[in-house]
């Protein structure tokens, strides 16, 4: 959806977790509203139509795309009669983001093994004092199929907002793989602790450094 929307360089990698999480927490309140039980074949035609609706819109709105603005300054070749003249020329190496990559890299494998020093087992029951209120809730929507945060309040009415994104995630890794919820949930959290979150702050603090090489 990123590729589609015109994002180009390390930047389309940085926004596919944030553009993956609010397709799959937006889908997941629409299917709650109109009562469309969640399944991961429902979820790839909401992908595939956002895809061709962002390559329309993309089409469309070329000439002004906000993307399309975003380029990596290059040698511009303007002939005045016998000579050239180049103009904002500018090198842009490797150097310029070896730096923010390592720690990114440096602050996800501290995460990662401290994690894991804490599991020990991929099936290890979270000891938080709100473990069993998530579990139980990724339970309730695996038997429901309803994944919507406007339906997190596991006792009628159901009317309860509460963000579910996490736990979105979890189910469906549990639809796709049929692992357990501990495994499930351990897994996705690993994910966005190790690998989301030190790739978003590496991808702000590149673009309020308006580093172009990571933007183009």
């Amino acid at each position: 959806v990123g590729k589609s929307l015109g994002v180009k360089g390390y930047l389309s990698i940085a926004v596919a977790p944030f553009i993956s999480v609010a397709i799959i927490a937006t889908t997941a309140v629409a299917f709650g509203a109109i009562g469309i039980p969640w399944s991961i074949t429902g979820l790839f035609i909401i992908c595939v139509m956002l895809i061709v609706l962002s390559l329309l819109v993309r089409n469309i709105l070329a000439p002004t795309h906000i993307f399309n603005k975003i380029r990596l300054s290059k040698k511009n070749v303007c002939k005045d009669k016998s000579k050239t003249t180049l103009l904002n020329t500018e090198i842009i190496t490797w150097k310029s983001i070896a730096l923010p990559f390592s720690v990114a890299i440096a602050t996800g494998a501290v995460l990662f093994a401290r994690i894991l020093y804490n599991l020990q087992v991929p099936n290890a029951i979270s000891q938080s004092w709100d473990g069993h209120y998530h579990y139980n809730n990724v339970a309730r929507m695996l038997d429901s199929g309803d994944l919507s945060s406007l339906h997190m309040l596991q006792l009628p009415p159901n009317t309860s907002f509460y963000p579910a994104a996490w736990h979105d995630f979890v189910v469906s890794v549990i639809q796709v793989t049929g692992v357990s919820i501990p495994v499930a949930a351990n897994a996705v959290t690993y994910l966005f602790l190790c690998f989301v979150w030190p790739i978003s702050i590496l991808a702000f603090a590149l673009v309020i450094s308006r580093n172009k090489l990571f933007l183009t």
